[in-house]
C-alpha cells in the first residue's frame, strides 16, 4: 500500500507499506525500515522500527494522523489521489493504488462501498472501529468501485484488502 503523508507545509512524502511474514517494511525511496506492532489499544501503539521498541499514542481521522513519540506530536495530512508528490509521481495519470487497504486493524462497522459504484475523491467507501474511534476509509481519487472485499462485523488486519477501485486518469493540462 501507497501512503502519501505531509507535515505541515512542508513537502509531502511517498511511503510505500509491505506485507511482510510478520512484518511490515516501509519503503521511502531507496531506504528500507523493518516495522512490527507489537500492542495496540486505546490510542497506543507499541511498535519496533529496525528492532527498537517505541510507544507512541496514535489519533486518527480521515484527513491527519497525530503522532506523540518521545515528547513530541507530529500531525501527518493525508493526502488526496490527486495531490502530487513533491519530485515524484506522473502528472497525468492516477497516483492512487488500485487496492484500498485496512490503514488500522479493527472491525468493519459499515461498507459503503458497492460494484458499480462511482466515487468522487475523498468519498467514504468502508468504516473500521479501531482503537474505539471510527476511522472512515476514503476514495483517493475519482473513479468507479470495482469489487468489496469486505462485509460489516468482519474484523480485518492492518493492510487488509477493503475494496478494488479503478482510478480517472488525470486530463492533460488539468
Amino acid at each position: 500500500m501507497k501512503l502519501r503523508l505531509q507535515t505541515g507545509d512542508g513537502p509531502a512524502y511517498g511511503i510505500e507499506v509491505v506485507a511482510r511474514e510478520d512484518e511490515w517494511h516501509l519503503v521511502a525511496g531507496d531506504r528500507v525500515v523493518r516495522a512490527q506492532v507489537l500492542d495496540h489499544g486505546d490510542g497506543r501503539l507499541v511498535f519496533t522500527l529496525d528492532g527498537r521498541v517505541h510507544t507512541a499514542h496514535v489519533a486518527v481521522t480521515a484527513s491527519e494522523v497525530e503522532v506523540w513519540l518521545d515528547g513530541a506530536t507530529t500531525t501527518f495530512r493525508r493526502m488526496s489521489g490527486d495531490a502530487r508528490l513533491a519530485g515524484g509521481a506522473d502528472a497525468h495519470g492516477p497516483t492512487a493504488e488500485p487496492e484500498v487497504r485496512a490503514a488500522v486493524p479493527g472491525k468493519v462497522l459499515q461498507v459503503i462501498a458497492s460494484p458499480g459504484m462511482s466515487v468522487e475523491s475523498g468519498d467514504p467507501l468502508v468504516v473500521i472501529e479501531a482503537m474505539k474511534m471510527e476511522h472512515s476509509v476514503v476514495a483517493e481519487a475519482k473513479g468507479r468501485v470495482v469489487q468489496v472485499h469486505v462485509v460489516a462485523g468482519e474484523a480485518v488486519k492492518l493492510g487488509a484488502l477493503l475494496v478494488t477501485c479503478e482510478w480517472e486518469a488525470t486530463p492533460q493540462g488539468g
